[in-house]
């Protein structure tokens, strides 16, 4: 990946964390500062290279995800970074471009790692009659690879495409029973985003395979959507029953977004006549979109926004949330 790609994938993370919108992606890993226990960040290191499966992952020094980018020095990697690689049988560790990201008045330090001689080994201490650990990264913590992990390294992954979020809404409407009168409750959640694959080739997106989830407030549980459809934007010609794509790289049928090349796309889920009623006056609501393109896919496209109150909303709607990127 070039060192441009790096930096722009590096500060629109950075702008997540600024907003303080989680991280869900498994290839990540922010760090406050140069962790010195270089044993334990070589375990670390190569539990996160192996899970990879040859996919690239990407360290960010600097950054901590509650109090947001701290900075870091750039000097101090050449030392860390011998230090840890020192633990590594053969002294094979995953090949590192590393990048300063100004940020605020602050640097972050980007290492991103390409994995794709896995699996990494690691040299263990103590004397023992155990000498050599491959370690395997299971949601934040580390721990020693078994059978069916190794077998995994053995089955390539699918690089998954990068998205971007443009702006989206979530709005409510209500309604009236023709049977009794009483009050129903729609959803309707609205999101423009511009997709990059990771890979040349047709990639394609299952609407089957798709989820969004809403939850409003302090509510303890996600409202699931239905209705999950993600489209290409088009407009009329000549006649109203007349279409065109307003994209060469994407086309989408009634189940599934085969995506050639980079594009814009839009993204829609509903949920309609819930008899019960939402709370309406929150300034916040919590979005979270889970796009799976291979059922046996250990990374799926996990994204999460926080949309504000609009204090305008459309004269339809009994409330709005919005959010631009």
């Amino acid at each position: 990946m070039r060192s441009i790609d790096i930096e722009n994938k590096v500060l629109q993370i950075l702008e997540m964390v600024q907003r303080h919108a989680p991280i869900e992606d498994d290839r990540i890993e922010l760090k406050a500062t140069w962790p010195a226990d270089y044993m334990k960040v070589a375990r670390q290191l190569a539990g996160h290279a192996n899970a990879a499966r040859g996919d690239n992952i990407l360290w960010l020094i600097g950054v901590d995800e509650k109090t947001g980018v701290v900075g870091a020095d750039f000097n101090e990697l050449s030392n860390w970074l011998s230090s840890v690689c020192s633990h590594f049988d053969d002294a094979l560790a995953p090949t590192l471009n590393s990048l300063n990201v100004p940020f605020s008045g602050k640097t972050v330090v980007a290492l991103f790692f390409e994995t794709d001689r896995a699996p990494y080994v690691v040299k263990l201490e103590g004397g023992g009659s155990t000498t050599r650990e491959v370690t395997w990264r299971e949601g934040n913590s580390t721990r020693s690879a078994c059978r069916s992990d190794l077998i995994r390294l053995l089955v390539p992954i699918q690089r998954l495409p990068f998205l971007e979020f443009l702006s989206g809404n979530l709005s409510i409407t209500q309604e009236h029973s023709p049977t009794d009168g009483s009050d129903l409750y729609n959803f309707w959640l609205r999101c423009d985003l511009y997709i990059t694959p990771a890979d040349s080739g047709l990639f394609v997106i299952p609407f089957h395979r798709c989820s969004a989830e809403v939850r409003i407030g302090d509510e303890h549980d996600f409202l699931r959507l239905n209705r999950f459809r993600l489209y290409v934007p088009s407009h009329i010609v000549s006649h109203p029953f007349h279409s065109v794509s307003d994209s060469l790289t994407l086309e989408n049928t009634t189940n599934e977004l085969i995506v050639s090349a980079p594009g814009m796309m839009h993204l829609s889920a509903e949920s309609l006549k819930s008899p019960i009623r939402p709370t309406l006056e929150v300034d916040a609501v919590k979005v979270k979109v889970q796009m799976l393109s291979d059922p046996n896919s250990e990374f799926p496209i996990s994204l999460s926004w926080t949309f504000r109150r609009n204090p305008n909303p459309d004269k339809n709607s009994l409330v709005e949330w919005t959010l631009k990127a």
